[in-house]
């Protein structure tokens, strides 16, 4: 009786309350309408919570609520985005059900592998490095971007439970990564930028400010980040293929790989060409497709006929840095070295999270590097120099781990389709860990999707043993 006494009047006071903030300020209104329908659905259905956030992630760049006045300026409030709220809803009703229904599942899902246990302890180990953080907001920021990556693991490991899950998340996902090809072909044909047609600051490059360097960088704001989303796409594209019954919608899947396969070229990222060549070589190798010399045969000529034609008409200056334009090779040595210089001065513990770009003038000395802060432009040199050796090689373990679990799968399982998913995260991994080497991909929540789709894979793996072993003793 006194729960509903004191319920009762506190719930009318925050209903006027909304009705006030609604009426004075529309927007605002309808953004805590939004929000609070989002966390009742969390609560409720917190499946269809992920596949909403997970739709969304690519255009994480487009949902920062308070955008700063240029690119790389701002503090801690202007990297919180939309996507972050999203999860952090979906965190905070998936603890509600934990303690109301006491479910066990998270903590078989993290004992399947050793992958969540590394990942845990990287993230721990990136903690240490706060003792020797000399910038304190720039490794807010960076352990911000970290902890977003374990959140969507954890989550996606928790709900994306069985097979049906699995293969509507991947729909979702393939849906969403459209959307972001698109754009890029927006960009490329109309030679403008779609962050600035939309007001929101971009890096001041010479693809950003001279028409003769353009380069595409879709909703990312980076010519090679937007590459990994597009890579991404296009193995998913590949991943959903077994997924399709229809004709006339693989006809169309065929149509989607080759846009995302437009928009790698659109880049100009020749880290992204050597990722994608990478994936595909090894998905052509492992995956199990009927007339295989036929299909591999007709792909080769189509794409590069594709290239070709793209490239000499539409994006000009892919053509020119896929055949010339060494500096930034020379720029990349000289950022390994200084990595190499920073890891030495701290071993251990590192420089501190986020402290590359802080601490680049310190380093810099006579190297061939542009003469403002950037990134590495290589994630194990720059977790080596911010995190130490360590934190490192407790990363690389995880990768490897996952590779070879993803291995395992298409090489053990009956399922056909789980094989032909499983190869194709396989092919990304390992294409990704290429694309690596020439960029930092651990703050990118694509590096921890992958993560979490090689638990999902092996789980689904292990229960298919397990209904073995028991259907044969029976």
């Amino acid at each position: 009786m006194w729960r509903t006494l004191l319920i009762a009047p506190l719930g009318s006071l925050l209903v006027l309350a909304f009705a006030c903030v609604t009426l004075v300020l529309p927007i605002v209104g309808f953004g805590v309408a939004c929000a609070a329908i989002f966390v009742w659905i969390a609560i409720i259905r917190p499946y269809w919570a992920l596949l909403a956030t997970f739709f969304l992630i690519p255009f994480e760049y487009l949902t920062v609520l308070v955008p700063a006045d240029s690119y790389g300026s701002g503090g801690f409030l202007n990297h919180i985005t939309l996507i972050k709220l999203m999860f952090a809803a979906i965190i905070t009703a998936g603890l509600l059900r934990l303690t109301v229904m006491k479910d066990e599942r998270i903590f078989q899902t993290v004992s399947l592998t050793p992958i969540p246990a590394l990942l845990i302890a990287f993230i721990s180990l990136c903690w240490l490095s706060l003792a020797n953080t000399q910038r304190v907001p720039a490794f807010a920021v960076n352990m911000m971007s970290l902890g977003s990556g374990v959140v969507a693991f954890f989550i996606l490991i928790n709900l994306v439970s069985d097979r049906d899950r699995l293969y509507v998340f991947l729909k979702v996902v393939c849906v969403s990564y459209i959307f972001i090809a698109l754009a890029g072909m927006f960009e490329a044909v109309t030679k403008t930028h779609l962050l600035k047609l939309l007001g929101r600051p971009m890096i001041e490059r010479p693809w950003t400010e001279n028409p003769d360097a353009f380069r595409i960088c879709g909703p990312s704001g980076d010519p090679d980040y937007y590459a990994v989303s597009i890579i991404f796409g296009l193995m998913i594209t590949f991943a959903v293929w077994p997924l399709l019954k229809h004709r006339l919608l693989k006809a169309g899947l065929l149509g989607v790989a080759l846009l995302h396969f437009l928009a790698i070229v659109a880049t100009a990222s020749r880290g992204a060409a050597l990722s994608t060549a990478l994936a595909l070589g090894i998905f052509y190798l492992f995956a199990r497709i009927r007339h295989k010399v036929l299909i591999g045969t007709a792909c080769v000529i189509v794409l590069g006929g594709a290239f070709a034609i793209f490239s000499l008409t539409i994006s000009s200056r892919a053509a020119a840095r896929y055949t010339g334009d060494t500096s930034s090779w020379e720029e990349r040595l000289g950022w390994i070295t200084m990595c190499y210089e920073m890891m030495m001065d701290a071993p251990v513990r590192g420089a501190g999270s986020g402290q590359f770009a802080p601490q680049y003038h310190r380093y810099m000395k006579t190297h061939s590097v542009p003469r403002e802060a950037e990134s590495a432009q290589n994630t194990y040199a720059q977790m080596a120099a911010q995190n130490g050796i360590p934190t490192t090689l407790v990363y690389l373990a995880a990768n490897v781990i996952l590779w070879f679990v993803l291995y395992r799968v298409f090489r053990g399982t009956r399922d056909p389709v789980l094989a032909h998913i499983a190869v194709s995260i396989f092919s990304l991994a390992l294409s990704f860990f290429l694309f690596s080497l020439t960029l930092d991909l651990a703050e990118t929540e694509v590096s921890w999707i992958l993560f979490a789709l090689g638990v999902i894979l092996w789980r689904l793996f292990s229960k298919e043993r397990a209904d073995a072993t028991v259907a044969a003793v029976a």
